[in-house]
């Protein structure tokens, strides 16, 4: 019985680290993905504001 305790406490020590790589990775996607969208609109913005100086709009 004292093994399957020691066992249940290192699965549940394992599933807590998990969880917390977990939200490190998902945080980090969350700011690449936020980057990556600022980047996107300010090419957007940038082609456009070419396009007005060469009078294609």
């Amino acid at each position: 019985v004292a093994g399957q305790t020691v066992n249940a406490d290192s699965l549940a020590n394992v599933g807590e680290d998990l969880l917390a790589e977990v939200k490190e990775i998902t945080d980090a996607n969350k700011i690449l993905e936020d980057a990556l969208n600022r980047t996107i609109e300010e090419k957007i913005k940038s082609d456009a504001d070419y396009k007005k100086q060469i009078g294609e709009v």
